[in-house]
């Protein structure tokens, strides 16, 4: 479904204020960053019409470990502003990457 108007995370049709909040919230697992595991996971979600993100399911694994942060730190974000068709707020469908990389 094609909606009018996608939901916003703190205004921000951009996604940067999304992609700072990754950043700051992030935390790398221990066992992964002892084997030096890199990867992108990605997470389908739903954003409701009340805002909140629902039903993270892995679309694209790594290793348990990132894949469990990579839905912790969605789930744990603050409401969005939800996407709206008609001038009526609907749930929509989101796929996010969230990379883990080590600072070399």
């Amino acid at each position: 479904m094609v909606v009018e108007k996608m939901p916003t995370y703190n205004g921000d049709e951009t996604g940067n204020e999304f992609k700072k909040y990754i950043k700051q919230n992030l935390r790398y697992p221990i066992y992964a960053e002892k084997k030096k595991i890199e990867g992108i996971v990605w997470v389908n979600v739903i954003i409701d019409v009340n805002g909140k993100i629902k039903n993270p399911i892995i679309i694209r694994p790594v290793i348990t470990d990132l894949n469990i942060e990579a839905i912790r730190v969605l789930s744990e974000s603050s409401a969005w502003k939800p996407g709206y068709h008609k001038k009526t707020p609907v749930n929509v469908s989101y796929v996010f990457p969230i990379t883990f990389k080590l600072e070399r």
